[in-house]
């Protein structure tokens, strides 16, 4: 089981006038929605504040982010849940009867049995709650969904607006 408690992004397409202005390179990778969907680490804010010569001489350059193009080539064959509890991480591109192009996608196809993502931005608050009553839930059931749903119906009655509680979604066989 992997669980990430951090944040989560999906970056839109990009207007057709901003991708010109850019590089191929740039335009490419900017194009490929597996490159715009992603989670924060460690060390994520620090990416933005280099100069862009010095990323270049650097032999190994980690930037903290894990996007959903590196996470579909982890191997995850046997892990039975990946929880992504943070915001918009359910979020991606749709394209022609192929699904949904962002995180939930590349841990799937990286190997994980099941997922949980979150559709929206999220309360702090109201996930730590939904995750603590999960865990306690599964670990004495062994049942997974019906956990899921027990402890979502759990932090509805001390949230009862579905922004609290209904951002997330299981995913899995």
């Amino acid at each position: 089981m992997l669980h990430f408690a951090t944040h989560g992004f999906f970056l839109e397409d990009f207007a057709e006038e901003t991708l010109a202005e850019l590089s191929k390179t740039k335009q490419s990778y900017f194009k490929n929605p597996m490159m715009r969907s992603g989670i924060f680490f460690s060390g994520a804010n620090n990416t933005y504040s280099l100069n862009t010569t010095n990323i270049s001489q650097l032999k190994e350059f980690e930037d903290g982010i894990l996007k959903a193009y590196e996470a579909m080539n982890l191997d995850l064959d046997k892990t039975e849940l990946v929880v992504l509890s943070a915001c918009q991480t359910g979020l991606g591109k749709v394209k022609n009867s192929e699904g949904v192009f962002g995180l939930q996608r590349a841990f799937k196809l990286a190997g994980a049995r099941s997922i949980i993502m979150s559709l929206w931005s999220v309360s702090d608050d109201a996930t730590m709650e939904l995750m603590v009553a999960l865990y306690s839930k599964w670990i004495i059931s062994g049942d997974l969904y019906t956990s899921f749903k027990v402890a979502q119906l759990e932090v509805k009655k001390k949230y009862p607006e579905p922004y609290y509680w209904g951002a997330f979604v299981l995913n899995g066989r």
